[in-house]
């Protein structure tokens, strides 16, 4: 909740800098993403306008956090399988996750 509410007061905020220059912009409505953090795997809900972007909160595309990435990459190092990686990842988190393609 408290990303999803930064999310819409920043959207809130670009729309007012746009209506204050003279623009003309729309909220238009929001889209689900998914984002896996070291503790379990969370639902956003992403506000959007016809050219605003959030990506000041959640990095575009971005999937994971900075923390499971660290995590991945050390059962790496150690030589953990992709699918050991997958099983603990499971078991931490509450999901796996597959291989890249």
């Amino acid at each position: 909740m408290v990303l999803e509410e930064e999310m819409v007061q920043d959207r809130d905020q670009y729309l007012e800098e746009v209506v204050s220059r003279g623009g003309v912009e729309r909220r238009n409505g929001f889209y689900t993403r998914h984002l896996l953090t070291k503790l379990l795997d969370i639902e956003l809900g992403v506000p959007r306008t016809r050219h605003y972007s959030a990506r000041k909160v959640v990095r575009n595309y971005a999937r994971r956090t900075q923390d499971v990435d660290c995590l991945i990459l050390v059962c790496f190092v150690l030589r953990i399988s992709m699918r050991k990686v997958a099983e603990a990842l499971l078991s931490i988190l509450g999901t796996g996750l597959t291989p890249p393609r």
